[in-house]
């Protein structure tokens, strides 16, 4: 039951993190416009990696 909660959060974070970082969900625009470029793709892309961790750690816990 375990396995099937955290692979459901590994597919929604990187769901998360690809929407974010694609610029689907869209963020404030700041006063700065390197940050609107930037940001949300470090924020999607921390997502992403986040998801990729504990992808790898359930795979250890499985195997």
């Amino acid at each position: 039951m375990v396995n099937v909660l955290m692979a459901a959060f590994i597919i929604g974070g990187f769901a998360l993190g690809w929407c974010i970082f694609t610029g689907r969900i869209p963020s404030r625009a700041s006063s700065h416009p390197d940050f609107d470029k930037v940001l949300p793709r470090l924020v999607g892309g921390m997502f992403m990696l986040g998801a990729a961790y504990m992808m790898a750690a359930l795979l250890h816990s499985v195997l």
